[in-house]
C-alpha cells in the first residue's frame, strides 16, 4: 500500500466519522424543532384562551377611572341632598323652639 491510499482511507473514516456526527446532530436538531413548534402550539392556545377571559375578568384602566369618577359623583349629589334634608329638618326645629 502506498501513501496516497493510506491517505485516502484515513480521509474517508474521517469524513465517514464526521458525516455521522452531523447527521445525529442535525436529527437531535429536528426533534428539538419539533419540540419547540409544539410548545409553541401550546403557548399559542394558552395565549387566545387568555384574551377570550380577559374582558370577562379585567377591567381596563380608563373604564375603572371613568366608572368610579361617575359613582363618586351620585354619591356626591346624594350626600349633598341628604345635608340640604338635614338643614331643613334642623331649621324647623330651631324655629319650633
Amino acid at each position: 500500500m502506498n501513501h496516497d491510499m493510506i491517505f485516502s482511507i484515513g480521509a474517508g473514516a474521517i469524513l465517514g466519522i464526521i458525516g455521522y456526527f452531523l447527521k445525529d446532530i442535525r436529527s437531535s436538531i429536528r426533534e428539538q424543532q419539533k419540540s419547540n413548534q409544539e410548545e409553541i402550539k401550546v403557548l399559542r392556545a394558552d395565549l387566545e384562551e387568555l384574551r377570550a377571559e380577559l374582558p370577562e375578568k379585567f377591567v381596563l384602566r380608563d373604564d375603572y377611572i371613568r366608572t368610579l369618577s361617575n359613582l363618586e359623583n351620585k354619591i356626591e349629589r346624594n350626600f349633598d341632598a341628604v345635608n340640604k334634608k338635614l338643614d331643613k329638618i334642623f331649621e324647623t326645629k330651631t324655629e319650633v323652639k
